[in-house]
């Protein structure tokens, strides 16, 4: 069984003291479909923000017109802080994910209950898993060119005399420009995710399993065929887990060290 992946992206520009959102784009995966779209919200001084159902909404309202939404998805960017600061609501938001390596957001100890809506207003129930594609990129590759070129998908340059601050005369000048450069970064999110998703079942990870960081996915991997092979990391570290009573109702799990030096005073 597959989750729904959608990868997300914004474009903005500095303006004073704030950052004007340009534009909020996707780029779904469930199976063998894929879609993608792009939002502009009106560019003014009192912009509205949208809310990160709302952004998630979009994403989905077309692609599943007049059929059975998913219950469960995985939203995914690269370096989540910048995507997930421009939404209205991400003062409440981060404080229900998990910062990790101290540098990204995703979830880790359960994902986000989202009320989103289709076109009649119907309300749909999701639950939606954060996840970052910088802490899945190997080490010395952690731009988003470089998972583009693992997925033989290059990251587009901007047009020759433009800059990554002009992202607005970009799209005053040249709209259909901006909009390719725009998508194409939400489009690398959700396929290295997919890619890496594949790979944990060639390896034999259940369809559940959710890798957060390359290192996890690195200890998940080894757990996984040392259970295959009859054996557990305990067994292979040397150590032992015993039952141990520390109060008249508690009883904790500890691990204590099979091969212990002696006493040889």
């Amino acid at each position: 069984m597959t989750t729904t992946i959608i990868g997300i992206d914004a474009e903005w520009q500095t303006q004073g003291d704030s950052n004007l959102v340009l534009s909020y784009q996707w780029y779904g995966i469930d199976g063998t479909d894929s879609w993608s779209g792009i939002h502009y919200p009106e560019l003014n001084g009192n912009q509205n923000r949208l809310k990160l159902h709302q952004w998630v909404s979009l994403t989905l309202q077309d692609h599943y017109k007049g059929r059975s939404w998913p219950t469960e998805i995985v939203l995914v960017s690269h370096y989540s802080p910048a995507e997930l600061s421009v939404v209205g609501d991400f003062g409440s938001i981060k404080t229900s994910i998990d910062l990790v390596q101290g540098t990204s957001f995703a979830t880790i100890t359960r994902p986000l209950d989202l009320r989103c809506y289709d076109t009649n207003r119907n309300q749909h129930t999701l639950r939606v898993h954060i996840a970052d594609t910088m802490l899945l990129a190997p080490d010395g590759g952690k731009k988003l060119e470089n998972l583009g070129e693992i997925l033989g998908l290059a990251k587009l340059d901007l047009p020759e005399g433009y800059e990554k601050d002009q992202m607005l005369k970009l799209l005053q000048e040249q709209p259909e420009a901006f909009e390719l450069y725009a998508m194409r970064d939400a489009e690398i999110a959700a396929k290295y995710l997919q890619r890496i998703q594949e790979q944990c079942r060639d390896v034999g990870l259940t369809d559940r399993y959710r890798p957060i960081t390359v290192g996890g996915l690195a200890v998940r991997i080894f757990t996984n065929r040392l259970e295959q092979e009859g054996r557990t990391y305990d067994d292979l570290m040397g150590v032992t887990r015993r039952r141990e009573t520390t109060g008249p109702r508690r009883t904790t799990a500890t691990r204590s060290y099979r091969n212990e030096l002696s006493n040889t005073a």
